[in-house]
């Protein structure tokens, strides 16, 4: 093998079969395909809600005419490059592209006809993980700290029946007539964090105790803004 990367890399390892058939598909995207995930790629890496993410995704769906099965199969691939290129205790700095190539043509990943492609995107990659995504991962590592971090948020509302008369223990069951006067809605909150003893902090809230939620938020997100225009971001 020419490379570091793939040097114990087995084909025929069944653990290593997913990784194969997702390079593969990756390499027959065409590149007018190819470009439209390169400009979808920075904000497929930043943290971000999963509904927003997933919307990122049928948005580039629509646009490449990928599926989302197939996208999801292609990021499998540049998620693990991108590790490549952000770990660097691997030792895998003298490695190339195109030695990356001739493994995988040696090993029948990587078909003759797809070699310049795989080299070509491989170099994309690369640029864009140095410009785009690294600049991006190393804000987020900052924004973690030391406590767990937002992950997701996931809601539910529910119509719940008012009672004109709550039932008392002391009442014989079959004395009981309850009668319903009205109907309120209910919002339930089920809010992710990245890790901790407790990852799910859920909650229920009338839809007004949701707006000043709203609203307490939006003021600090204003707050957020005025911050970030009042210091300019460190330059290399």
């Amino acid at each position: 093998m020419k490379s570091i990367l793939f040097s114990s890399f087995d084909p025929m390892d069944k653990d290593n079969t997913e990784f194969t058939n997702d390079l593969q598909h990756l390499v027959n995207t065409n590149e007018e395909q190819w470009n439209i995930i390169m400009d979808y790629l920075p904000k497929l890496f930043i943290s971000v809600p999963t509904s927003e993410r997933k919307a990122t995704k049928q948005e580039l769906s629509k646009k490449s005419g990928l599926s989302l099965v197939e996208i999801q199969h292609d990021l499998s691939v540049i998620s693990f490059f991108f590790n490549q290129f952000s770990d660097k205790s691997k030792g895998i700095f003298n490695d190339t592209p195109k030695s990356w190539a001739d493994d995988l043509q040696s090993m029948g990943i990587l078909k003759p006809d797809k070699v310049t492609f795989f080299i070509s995107i491989m170099k994309q990659l690369k640029d864009k993980f140095k410009s785009t995504v690294s600049p991006i991962l190393t804000e987020q590592q900052y924004q973690i700290g030391v406590i767990p971090t937002f992950s997701s948020i996931e809601t539910t509302v529910e119509m719940r029946a008012m009672f004109e008369n709550e039932y008392e223990l002391e009442t014989p069951v079959e004395d009981y007539i309850p009668k319903i006067i009205g109907v309120t809605p209910i919002i339930s909150v089920v809010i992710s964090a990245s890790r901790g003893d407790s990852r799910e902090f859920v909650f229920q809230a009338s839809p007004s105790q949701i707006k000043t939620f709203i609203e307490s938020l939006r003021a600090t997100l204003k707050e957020s803004d005025q911050l970030t225009r009042a210091f300019k971001p460190v330059k290399n």
